[in-house]
């Protein structure tokens, strides 16, 4: 029936009815979908809008603890509260600690000696006659533990919010101080987001604190604390609500209940289902005008091929094309028609379009050329740039750790954490020079810069800094060596170290349990005789060693698909169901340096059992003898004899500044310091110093012109100057 009707339509209808129903049906689902969708997301934003507001809620409350934590560490750090409550003098504790708590802007302050009295309390007005439920809070800080806490009342006054932390003497634990502020209303205005978002503190079952008045006085009931957000009803308006717990660790049953509020997202709906509603009928209406305006043109293909094929034939215009309006036969002979007009106009322009497209790839090329020399110049500067700016720090932690290693009051156990933590920063120093590694590879300028090291000694270094993070793991690692290994040998020692780290470390991280093995081992040794010089008769024996150095680890291990793609750039393996840290750049530096010495890094592994790295390198011995001092076996400098001397340093870096001082002036120089050159000359004019250190590279003057400066003073003719600076 609906065939017969059909075909007695006309052309123009026939084109028309299917291309608006179909256009009609699309737009009505599409929009209907597109309302029911974005009516979905909203209710998943709300509910994404409650986490995230509970968590900038729990993250200000965290703030707030460890505001109130200094605030308690500051007051045990005075010297005469320590004293008094030592002592045990009430009196002058109060007045002590009264303009403490002011300052503070504190609502409690409480102070509990070691036998649980209570030397002072100090409280706002409002809770000043109150009952406290602190019985556990002032325990613990009589015996000066440091927590955090929450103090009920017996009335349905504001909770407090509590840090503790301890007295102490010299010799012992003295009591615990108590710092305390009100959870109340204005506490919960400055930690919410949004006006519409409010905060209800429930102590038991009761509301004590509230950002909205209608929840403390309309019955309605929070949900639990382990539960996802759901919708509540108070006062007859719709929320959004999460329970969490005001303190995590503490005893007390007190709730942090987080409203958003529903009106403002269930106003939008409306707007939108309004808008989708216009839009509908708008959409609706455009397209049935179109297609009325657009159908007469549908009408007339077999006209239009018959006019270009005449222009065609007559003025030989290939630039001419028939509009391809339907899908049944005329507009199959308009395709092909169209088709051949294009093939001959191809034919024709091919060679004009083949020097056109020569001229612009060799622009093209020119200007890749220009414009990778450029991005690796900004990259080597960037890079040159940041390694500097990392040095600077590291350099005050290796100051700092010769510092320490001055004291007298360590202990040796303290002494050897101190080295470790000394060749650690330079192992990170190093480290971050291996930034640049990867620029270097990929310009092929990495070079080797073989020396004479202590062997044993070099890796009894690496073991040790990998045993400290298998230790922090709870994992074993065990270290096995050779009793046939050379002492000393001529190798690139960074380079060398460089890689074991990386393979050490690689093992270590994947490794959750069981534990990591290093094995060094002689596997070739060999002699030859080497002639000193052309000229001499003098020969010298070199013994070399291919010494073998494997890591074994009960990790993760890795796939055999995956085993080829582990030595190129940004390749992390395990990263599919590990998360995992680092650059993926470790193991192809690693290859490419083992490359530059002549070998090659192997790898076996089993998927879920662990994987074994090694390689072997031949090592010459050295010919010198090396002797590494023992780690104790220093002595340090406490003075120098002869009259005072006076020491300017010149440096834009605070911590280089720091460093130097803190180095020198122990030891009895009388020290003077400044931020660049201009403010040294004037130092150096006033202080008339012995010896002045300073850097080269400086803001405002720097160091060659303060250099020139000096020297033009007849004072400083015969100053002794030392000058450094960092290269980058």
């Amino acid at each position: 029936m609906l065939r017969i009707f059909y075909s007695k339509l006309s052309l123009r209808a026939k084109i028309l009815l299917p291309l608006l129903s179909t256009f009609l049906g699309i737009w009505t689902v599409g929009t209907l979908s597109f309302g029911y969708l974005v009516t979905q997301r909203v209710e998943e934003h709300l509910q994404e809008d409650i986490e995230e507001f509970s968590s900038a809620v729990l993250q200000a409350l965290r703030h707030e603890q460890e505001i109130l934590f200094l605030k308690a560490q500051s007051v045990v750090e005075r010297k005469e509260v320590v004293r008094l409550v030592g002592e045990g003098k009430q009196g002058e504790l109060l007045r002590t600690l009264l303009p403490i708590k002011a300052s503070f802007e504190l609502d409690l302050l409480k102070v509990v000696d070691r036998n649980g009295s209570v030397l002072a309390d100090l409280r706002h007005r409002e809770v000043n006659q109150t009952q406290l439920n602190d019985g556990v809070t002032n325990q613990a800080a009589s015996i000066g533990m440091d927590l955090f806490n929450i103090i009920t009342t017996d009335e349905d006054l504001p909770s407090l919010l509590v840090a503790l932390t301890s007295v102490k003497s010299t010799e012992e634990i003295l009591g615990g101080v108590i710092v305390g502020i009100r959870v109340n209303n204005e506490l919960l205005t400055q930690i919410r987001a949004q006006a519409h978002q409010h905060l209800v503190v429930f102590s038991g079952s009761q509301v004590t604190v509230t950002t909205l008045p209608e929840a403390q006085q309309a019955p309605w009931q929070p949900p639990p604390i382990s539960s996802s957000p759901m919708r509540v009803t108070i006062a007859g308006e719709s929320y959004i609500a999460k329970t969490v717990k005001l303190i995590e660790s503490s005893n007390q049953d007190v709730r942090l209940v987080l409203l958003n509020s529903v009106l403002p997202i269930e106003q939008a709906q409306l707007q939108l289902w309004g808008g989708i509603s216009l839009l509908f009928l708008l959409g609706a209406v455009s397209t049935v005008t179109i297609v009325t305006l657009v159908t007469p043109l549908i009408i007339r293909p077999l006209k239009e091929v018959t006019r270009v094929a005449q222009q065609v034939t007559q003025e030989s215009n290939f630039a001419l094309q028939v509009p391809v309006t339907t899908q049944d036969e005329v507009g199959i002979l308009a395709t092909s028609f169209n088709q051949l007009v294009q093939q001959v106009k191809q034919l024709l322009e091919v060679q004009k379009f083949e020097v056109i497209r020569q001229q612009i790839q060799s622009q093209a090329l020119e200007g890749a050329k220009r414009a990778a020399e450029s991005a690796n110049r900004a990259k080597s500067e960037f890079l040159a740039n940041m390694s500097h700016e990392l040095r600077t720090p590291l350099n005050g932690i290796l100051g700092y750790t010769q510092i320490l290693q001055r004291s007298p009051d360590i202990t040796p156990q303290q002494k050897q954490g101190i080295e470790i933590i000394q060749n650690c920063a330079t192992h990170l120093l190093t480290l971050i020079n291996d930034i640049l590694d990867i620029s270097k590879i990929e310009a092929q300028k990495m070079e080797l810069y073989p020396e004479d090291f202590h062997f044993m000694h070099f890796l009894w270094g690496v073991t040790q800094m990998c045993q400290i993070r298998a230790q922090k793991k709870s994992i074993t690692f065990s270290y096995q060596t050779d009793t046939q290994l050379p002492t000393a040998v001529h190798a690139d020692e960074k380079r060398l170290r460089q890689v074991l780290i990386n393979l050490l470390g690689n093992a270590i991280k994947f490794t959750q349990a069981g534990g990591v093995t290093f094995k060094v081992s002689v596997i070739h040794h060999s002699s030859f005789v080497m002639s000193e010089g052309q000229m001499t008769k003098d020969k010298e024996q070199i013994t070399n060693d291919k010494i073998k150095f494997e890591i074994e680890d009960t990790g993760i291990g890795i796939a055999t698909e995956k085993l080829d793609k582990i030595f190129e750039p940004f390749e992390q393996v395990g990263q599919d169901t590990h998360k995992v840290e680092g650059t993926g750049l470790g193991l192809t530096i690693t290859h490419k340096i083992l490359q530059l010495m002549g070998s090659q890094l192997q790898v076996r592994s089993t998927l879920g059992v662990g994987s074994t790295f090694w390689f072997e390198i031949d090592l010459p011995s050295s010919s010198k003898s090396i002797e590494v001092a023992p780690v104790t076996s220093f002595q340090s400098i406490i003075g120098y004899q002869g009259e005072k001397k006076k020491i300017l340093v010149v440096d834009d870096c605070t911590e280089n500044r720091a460093v130097f001082l803190s180095l020198l002036e122990p030891l009895g120089f009388e020290m003077r310091e400044a931020s660049n050159g201009e403010e040294g000359l004037e130092q150096a004019i006033k202080f008339l110093p012995d010896l002045l250190i300073l850097d080269l590279v400086m803001p405002v003057m720097d160091g060659f012109e303060l250099t020139c400066r000096l020297r033009q003073l007849p004072e400083f003719q015969q100053t002794i100057l030392l000058a450094y600076t960092e290269l980058r």
